[in-house]
């Protein structure tokens, strides 16, 4: 190979803090690294995932996740990311969110018993379909209800 060894993908699991603000992806978060020899750069993260692991990203405009520490994170293109399942998201929601979940919550039990009997099958499915991705993101929506 041109002088660099093909690099073993590693797989971490990593707790999420949270994502990037509003605006923000890989093409305009920067970060301090060193390399080896010492020296210093501010690459952007999609700068750093083409030079480091020779990735790149077929979204770069999309979401990024904060990983790690609070006083240091890091951050993974969303795309890159693999949320475990059974996983719970320990953050508030925005009002828009809290108020569907309301909705939902307050519905009346003919309507839970249509939606378990007629959308609920979808969810015994154990090959998911296209319907279940969000293309632009390549986020898989799994279809198993932690219990």
């Amino acid at each position: 190979m041109d002088g660099k060894e093909k690099k073993e993908t590693r797989r971490q699991v990593h707790t999420i803090i949270g994502l990037a603000p509003c605006k923000k992806n890989s093409t305009n978060i920067k970060f301090t690294t060193q390399d080896a020899e010492g020296k210093v750069t501010n690459p952007t993260v999609e700068q750093y995932f083409k030079q480091e692991h020779d990735i790149i990203l077929s979204n770069p405009w999309g979401p990024l996740v904060k990983y790690g520490r609070r006083d240091s994170p890091r951050w993974m293109p969303a795309e890159l990311c693999r949320i475990l399942p059974g996983r719970l998201a320990r953050c508030l929601l925005l009002p828009p969110q809290t108020s569907e979940m309301i909705k939902f919550a307050a519905r009346r039990p003919y309507e839970n018993a249509k939606s378990i009997t007629s959308d609920g099958h979808m969810l015994q499915r154990s090959s998911p379909s296209s319907r279940d991705r969000i293309p632009a993101w390549r986020v898989l929506v799994s279809r198993l209800i932690p219990t």
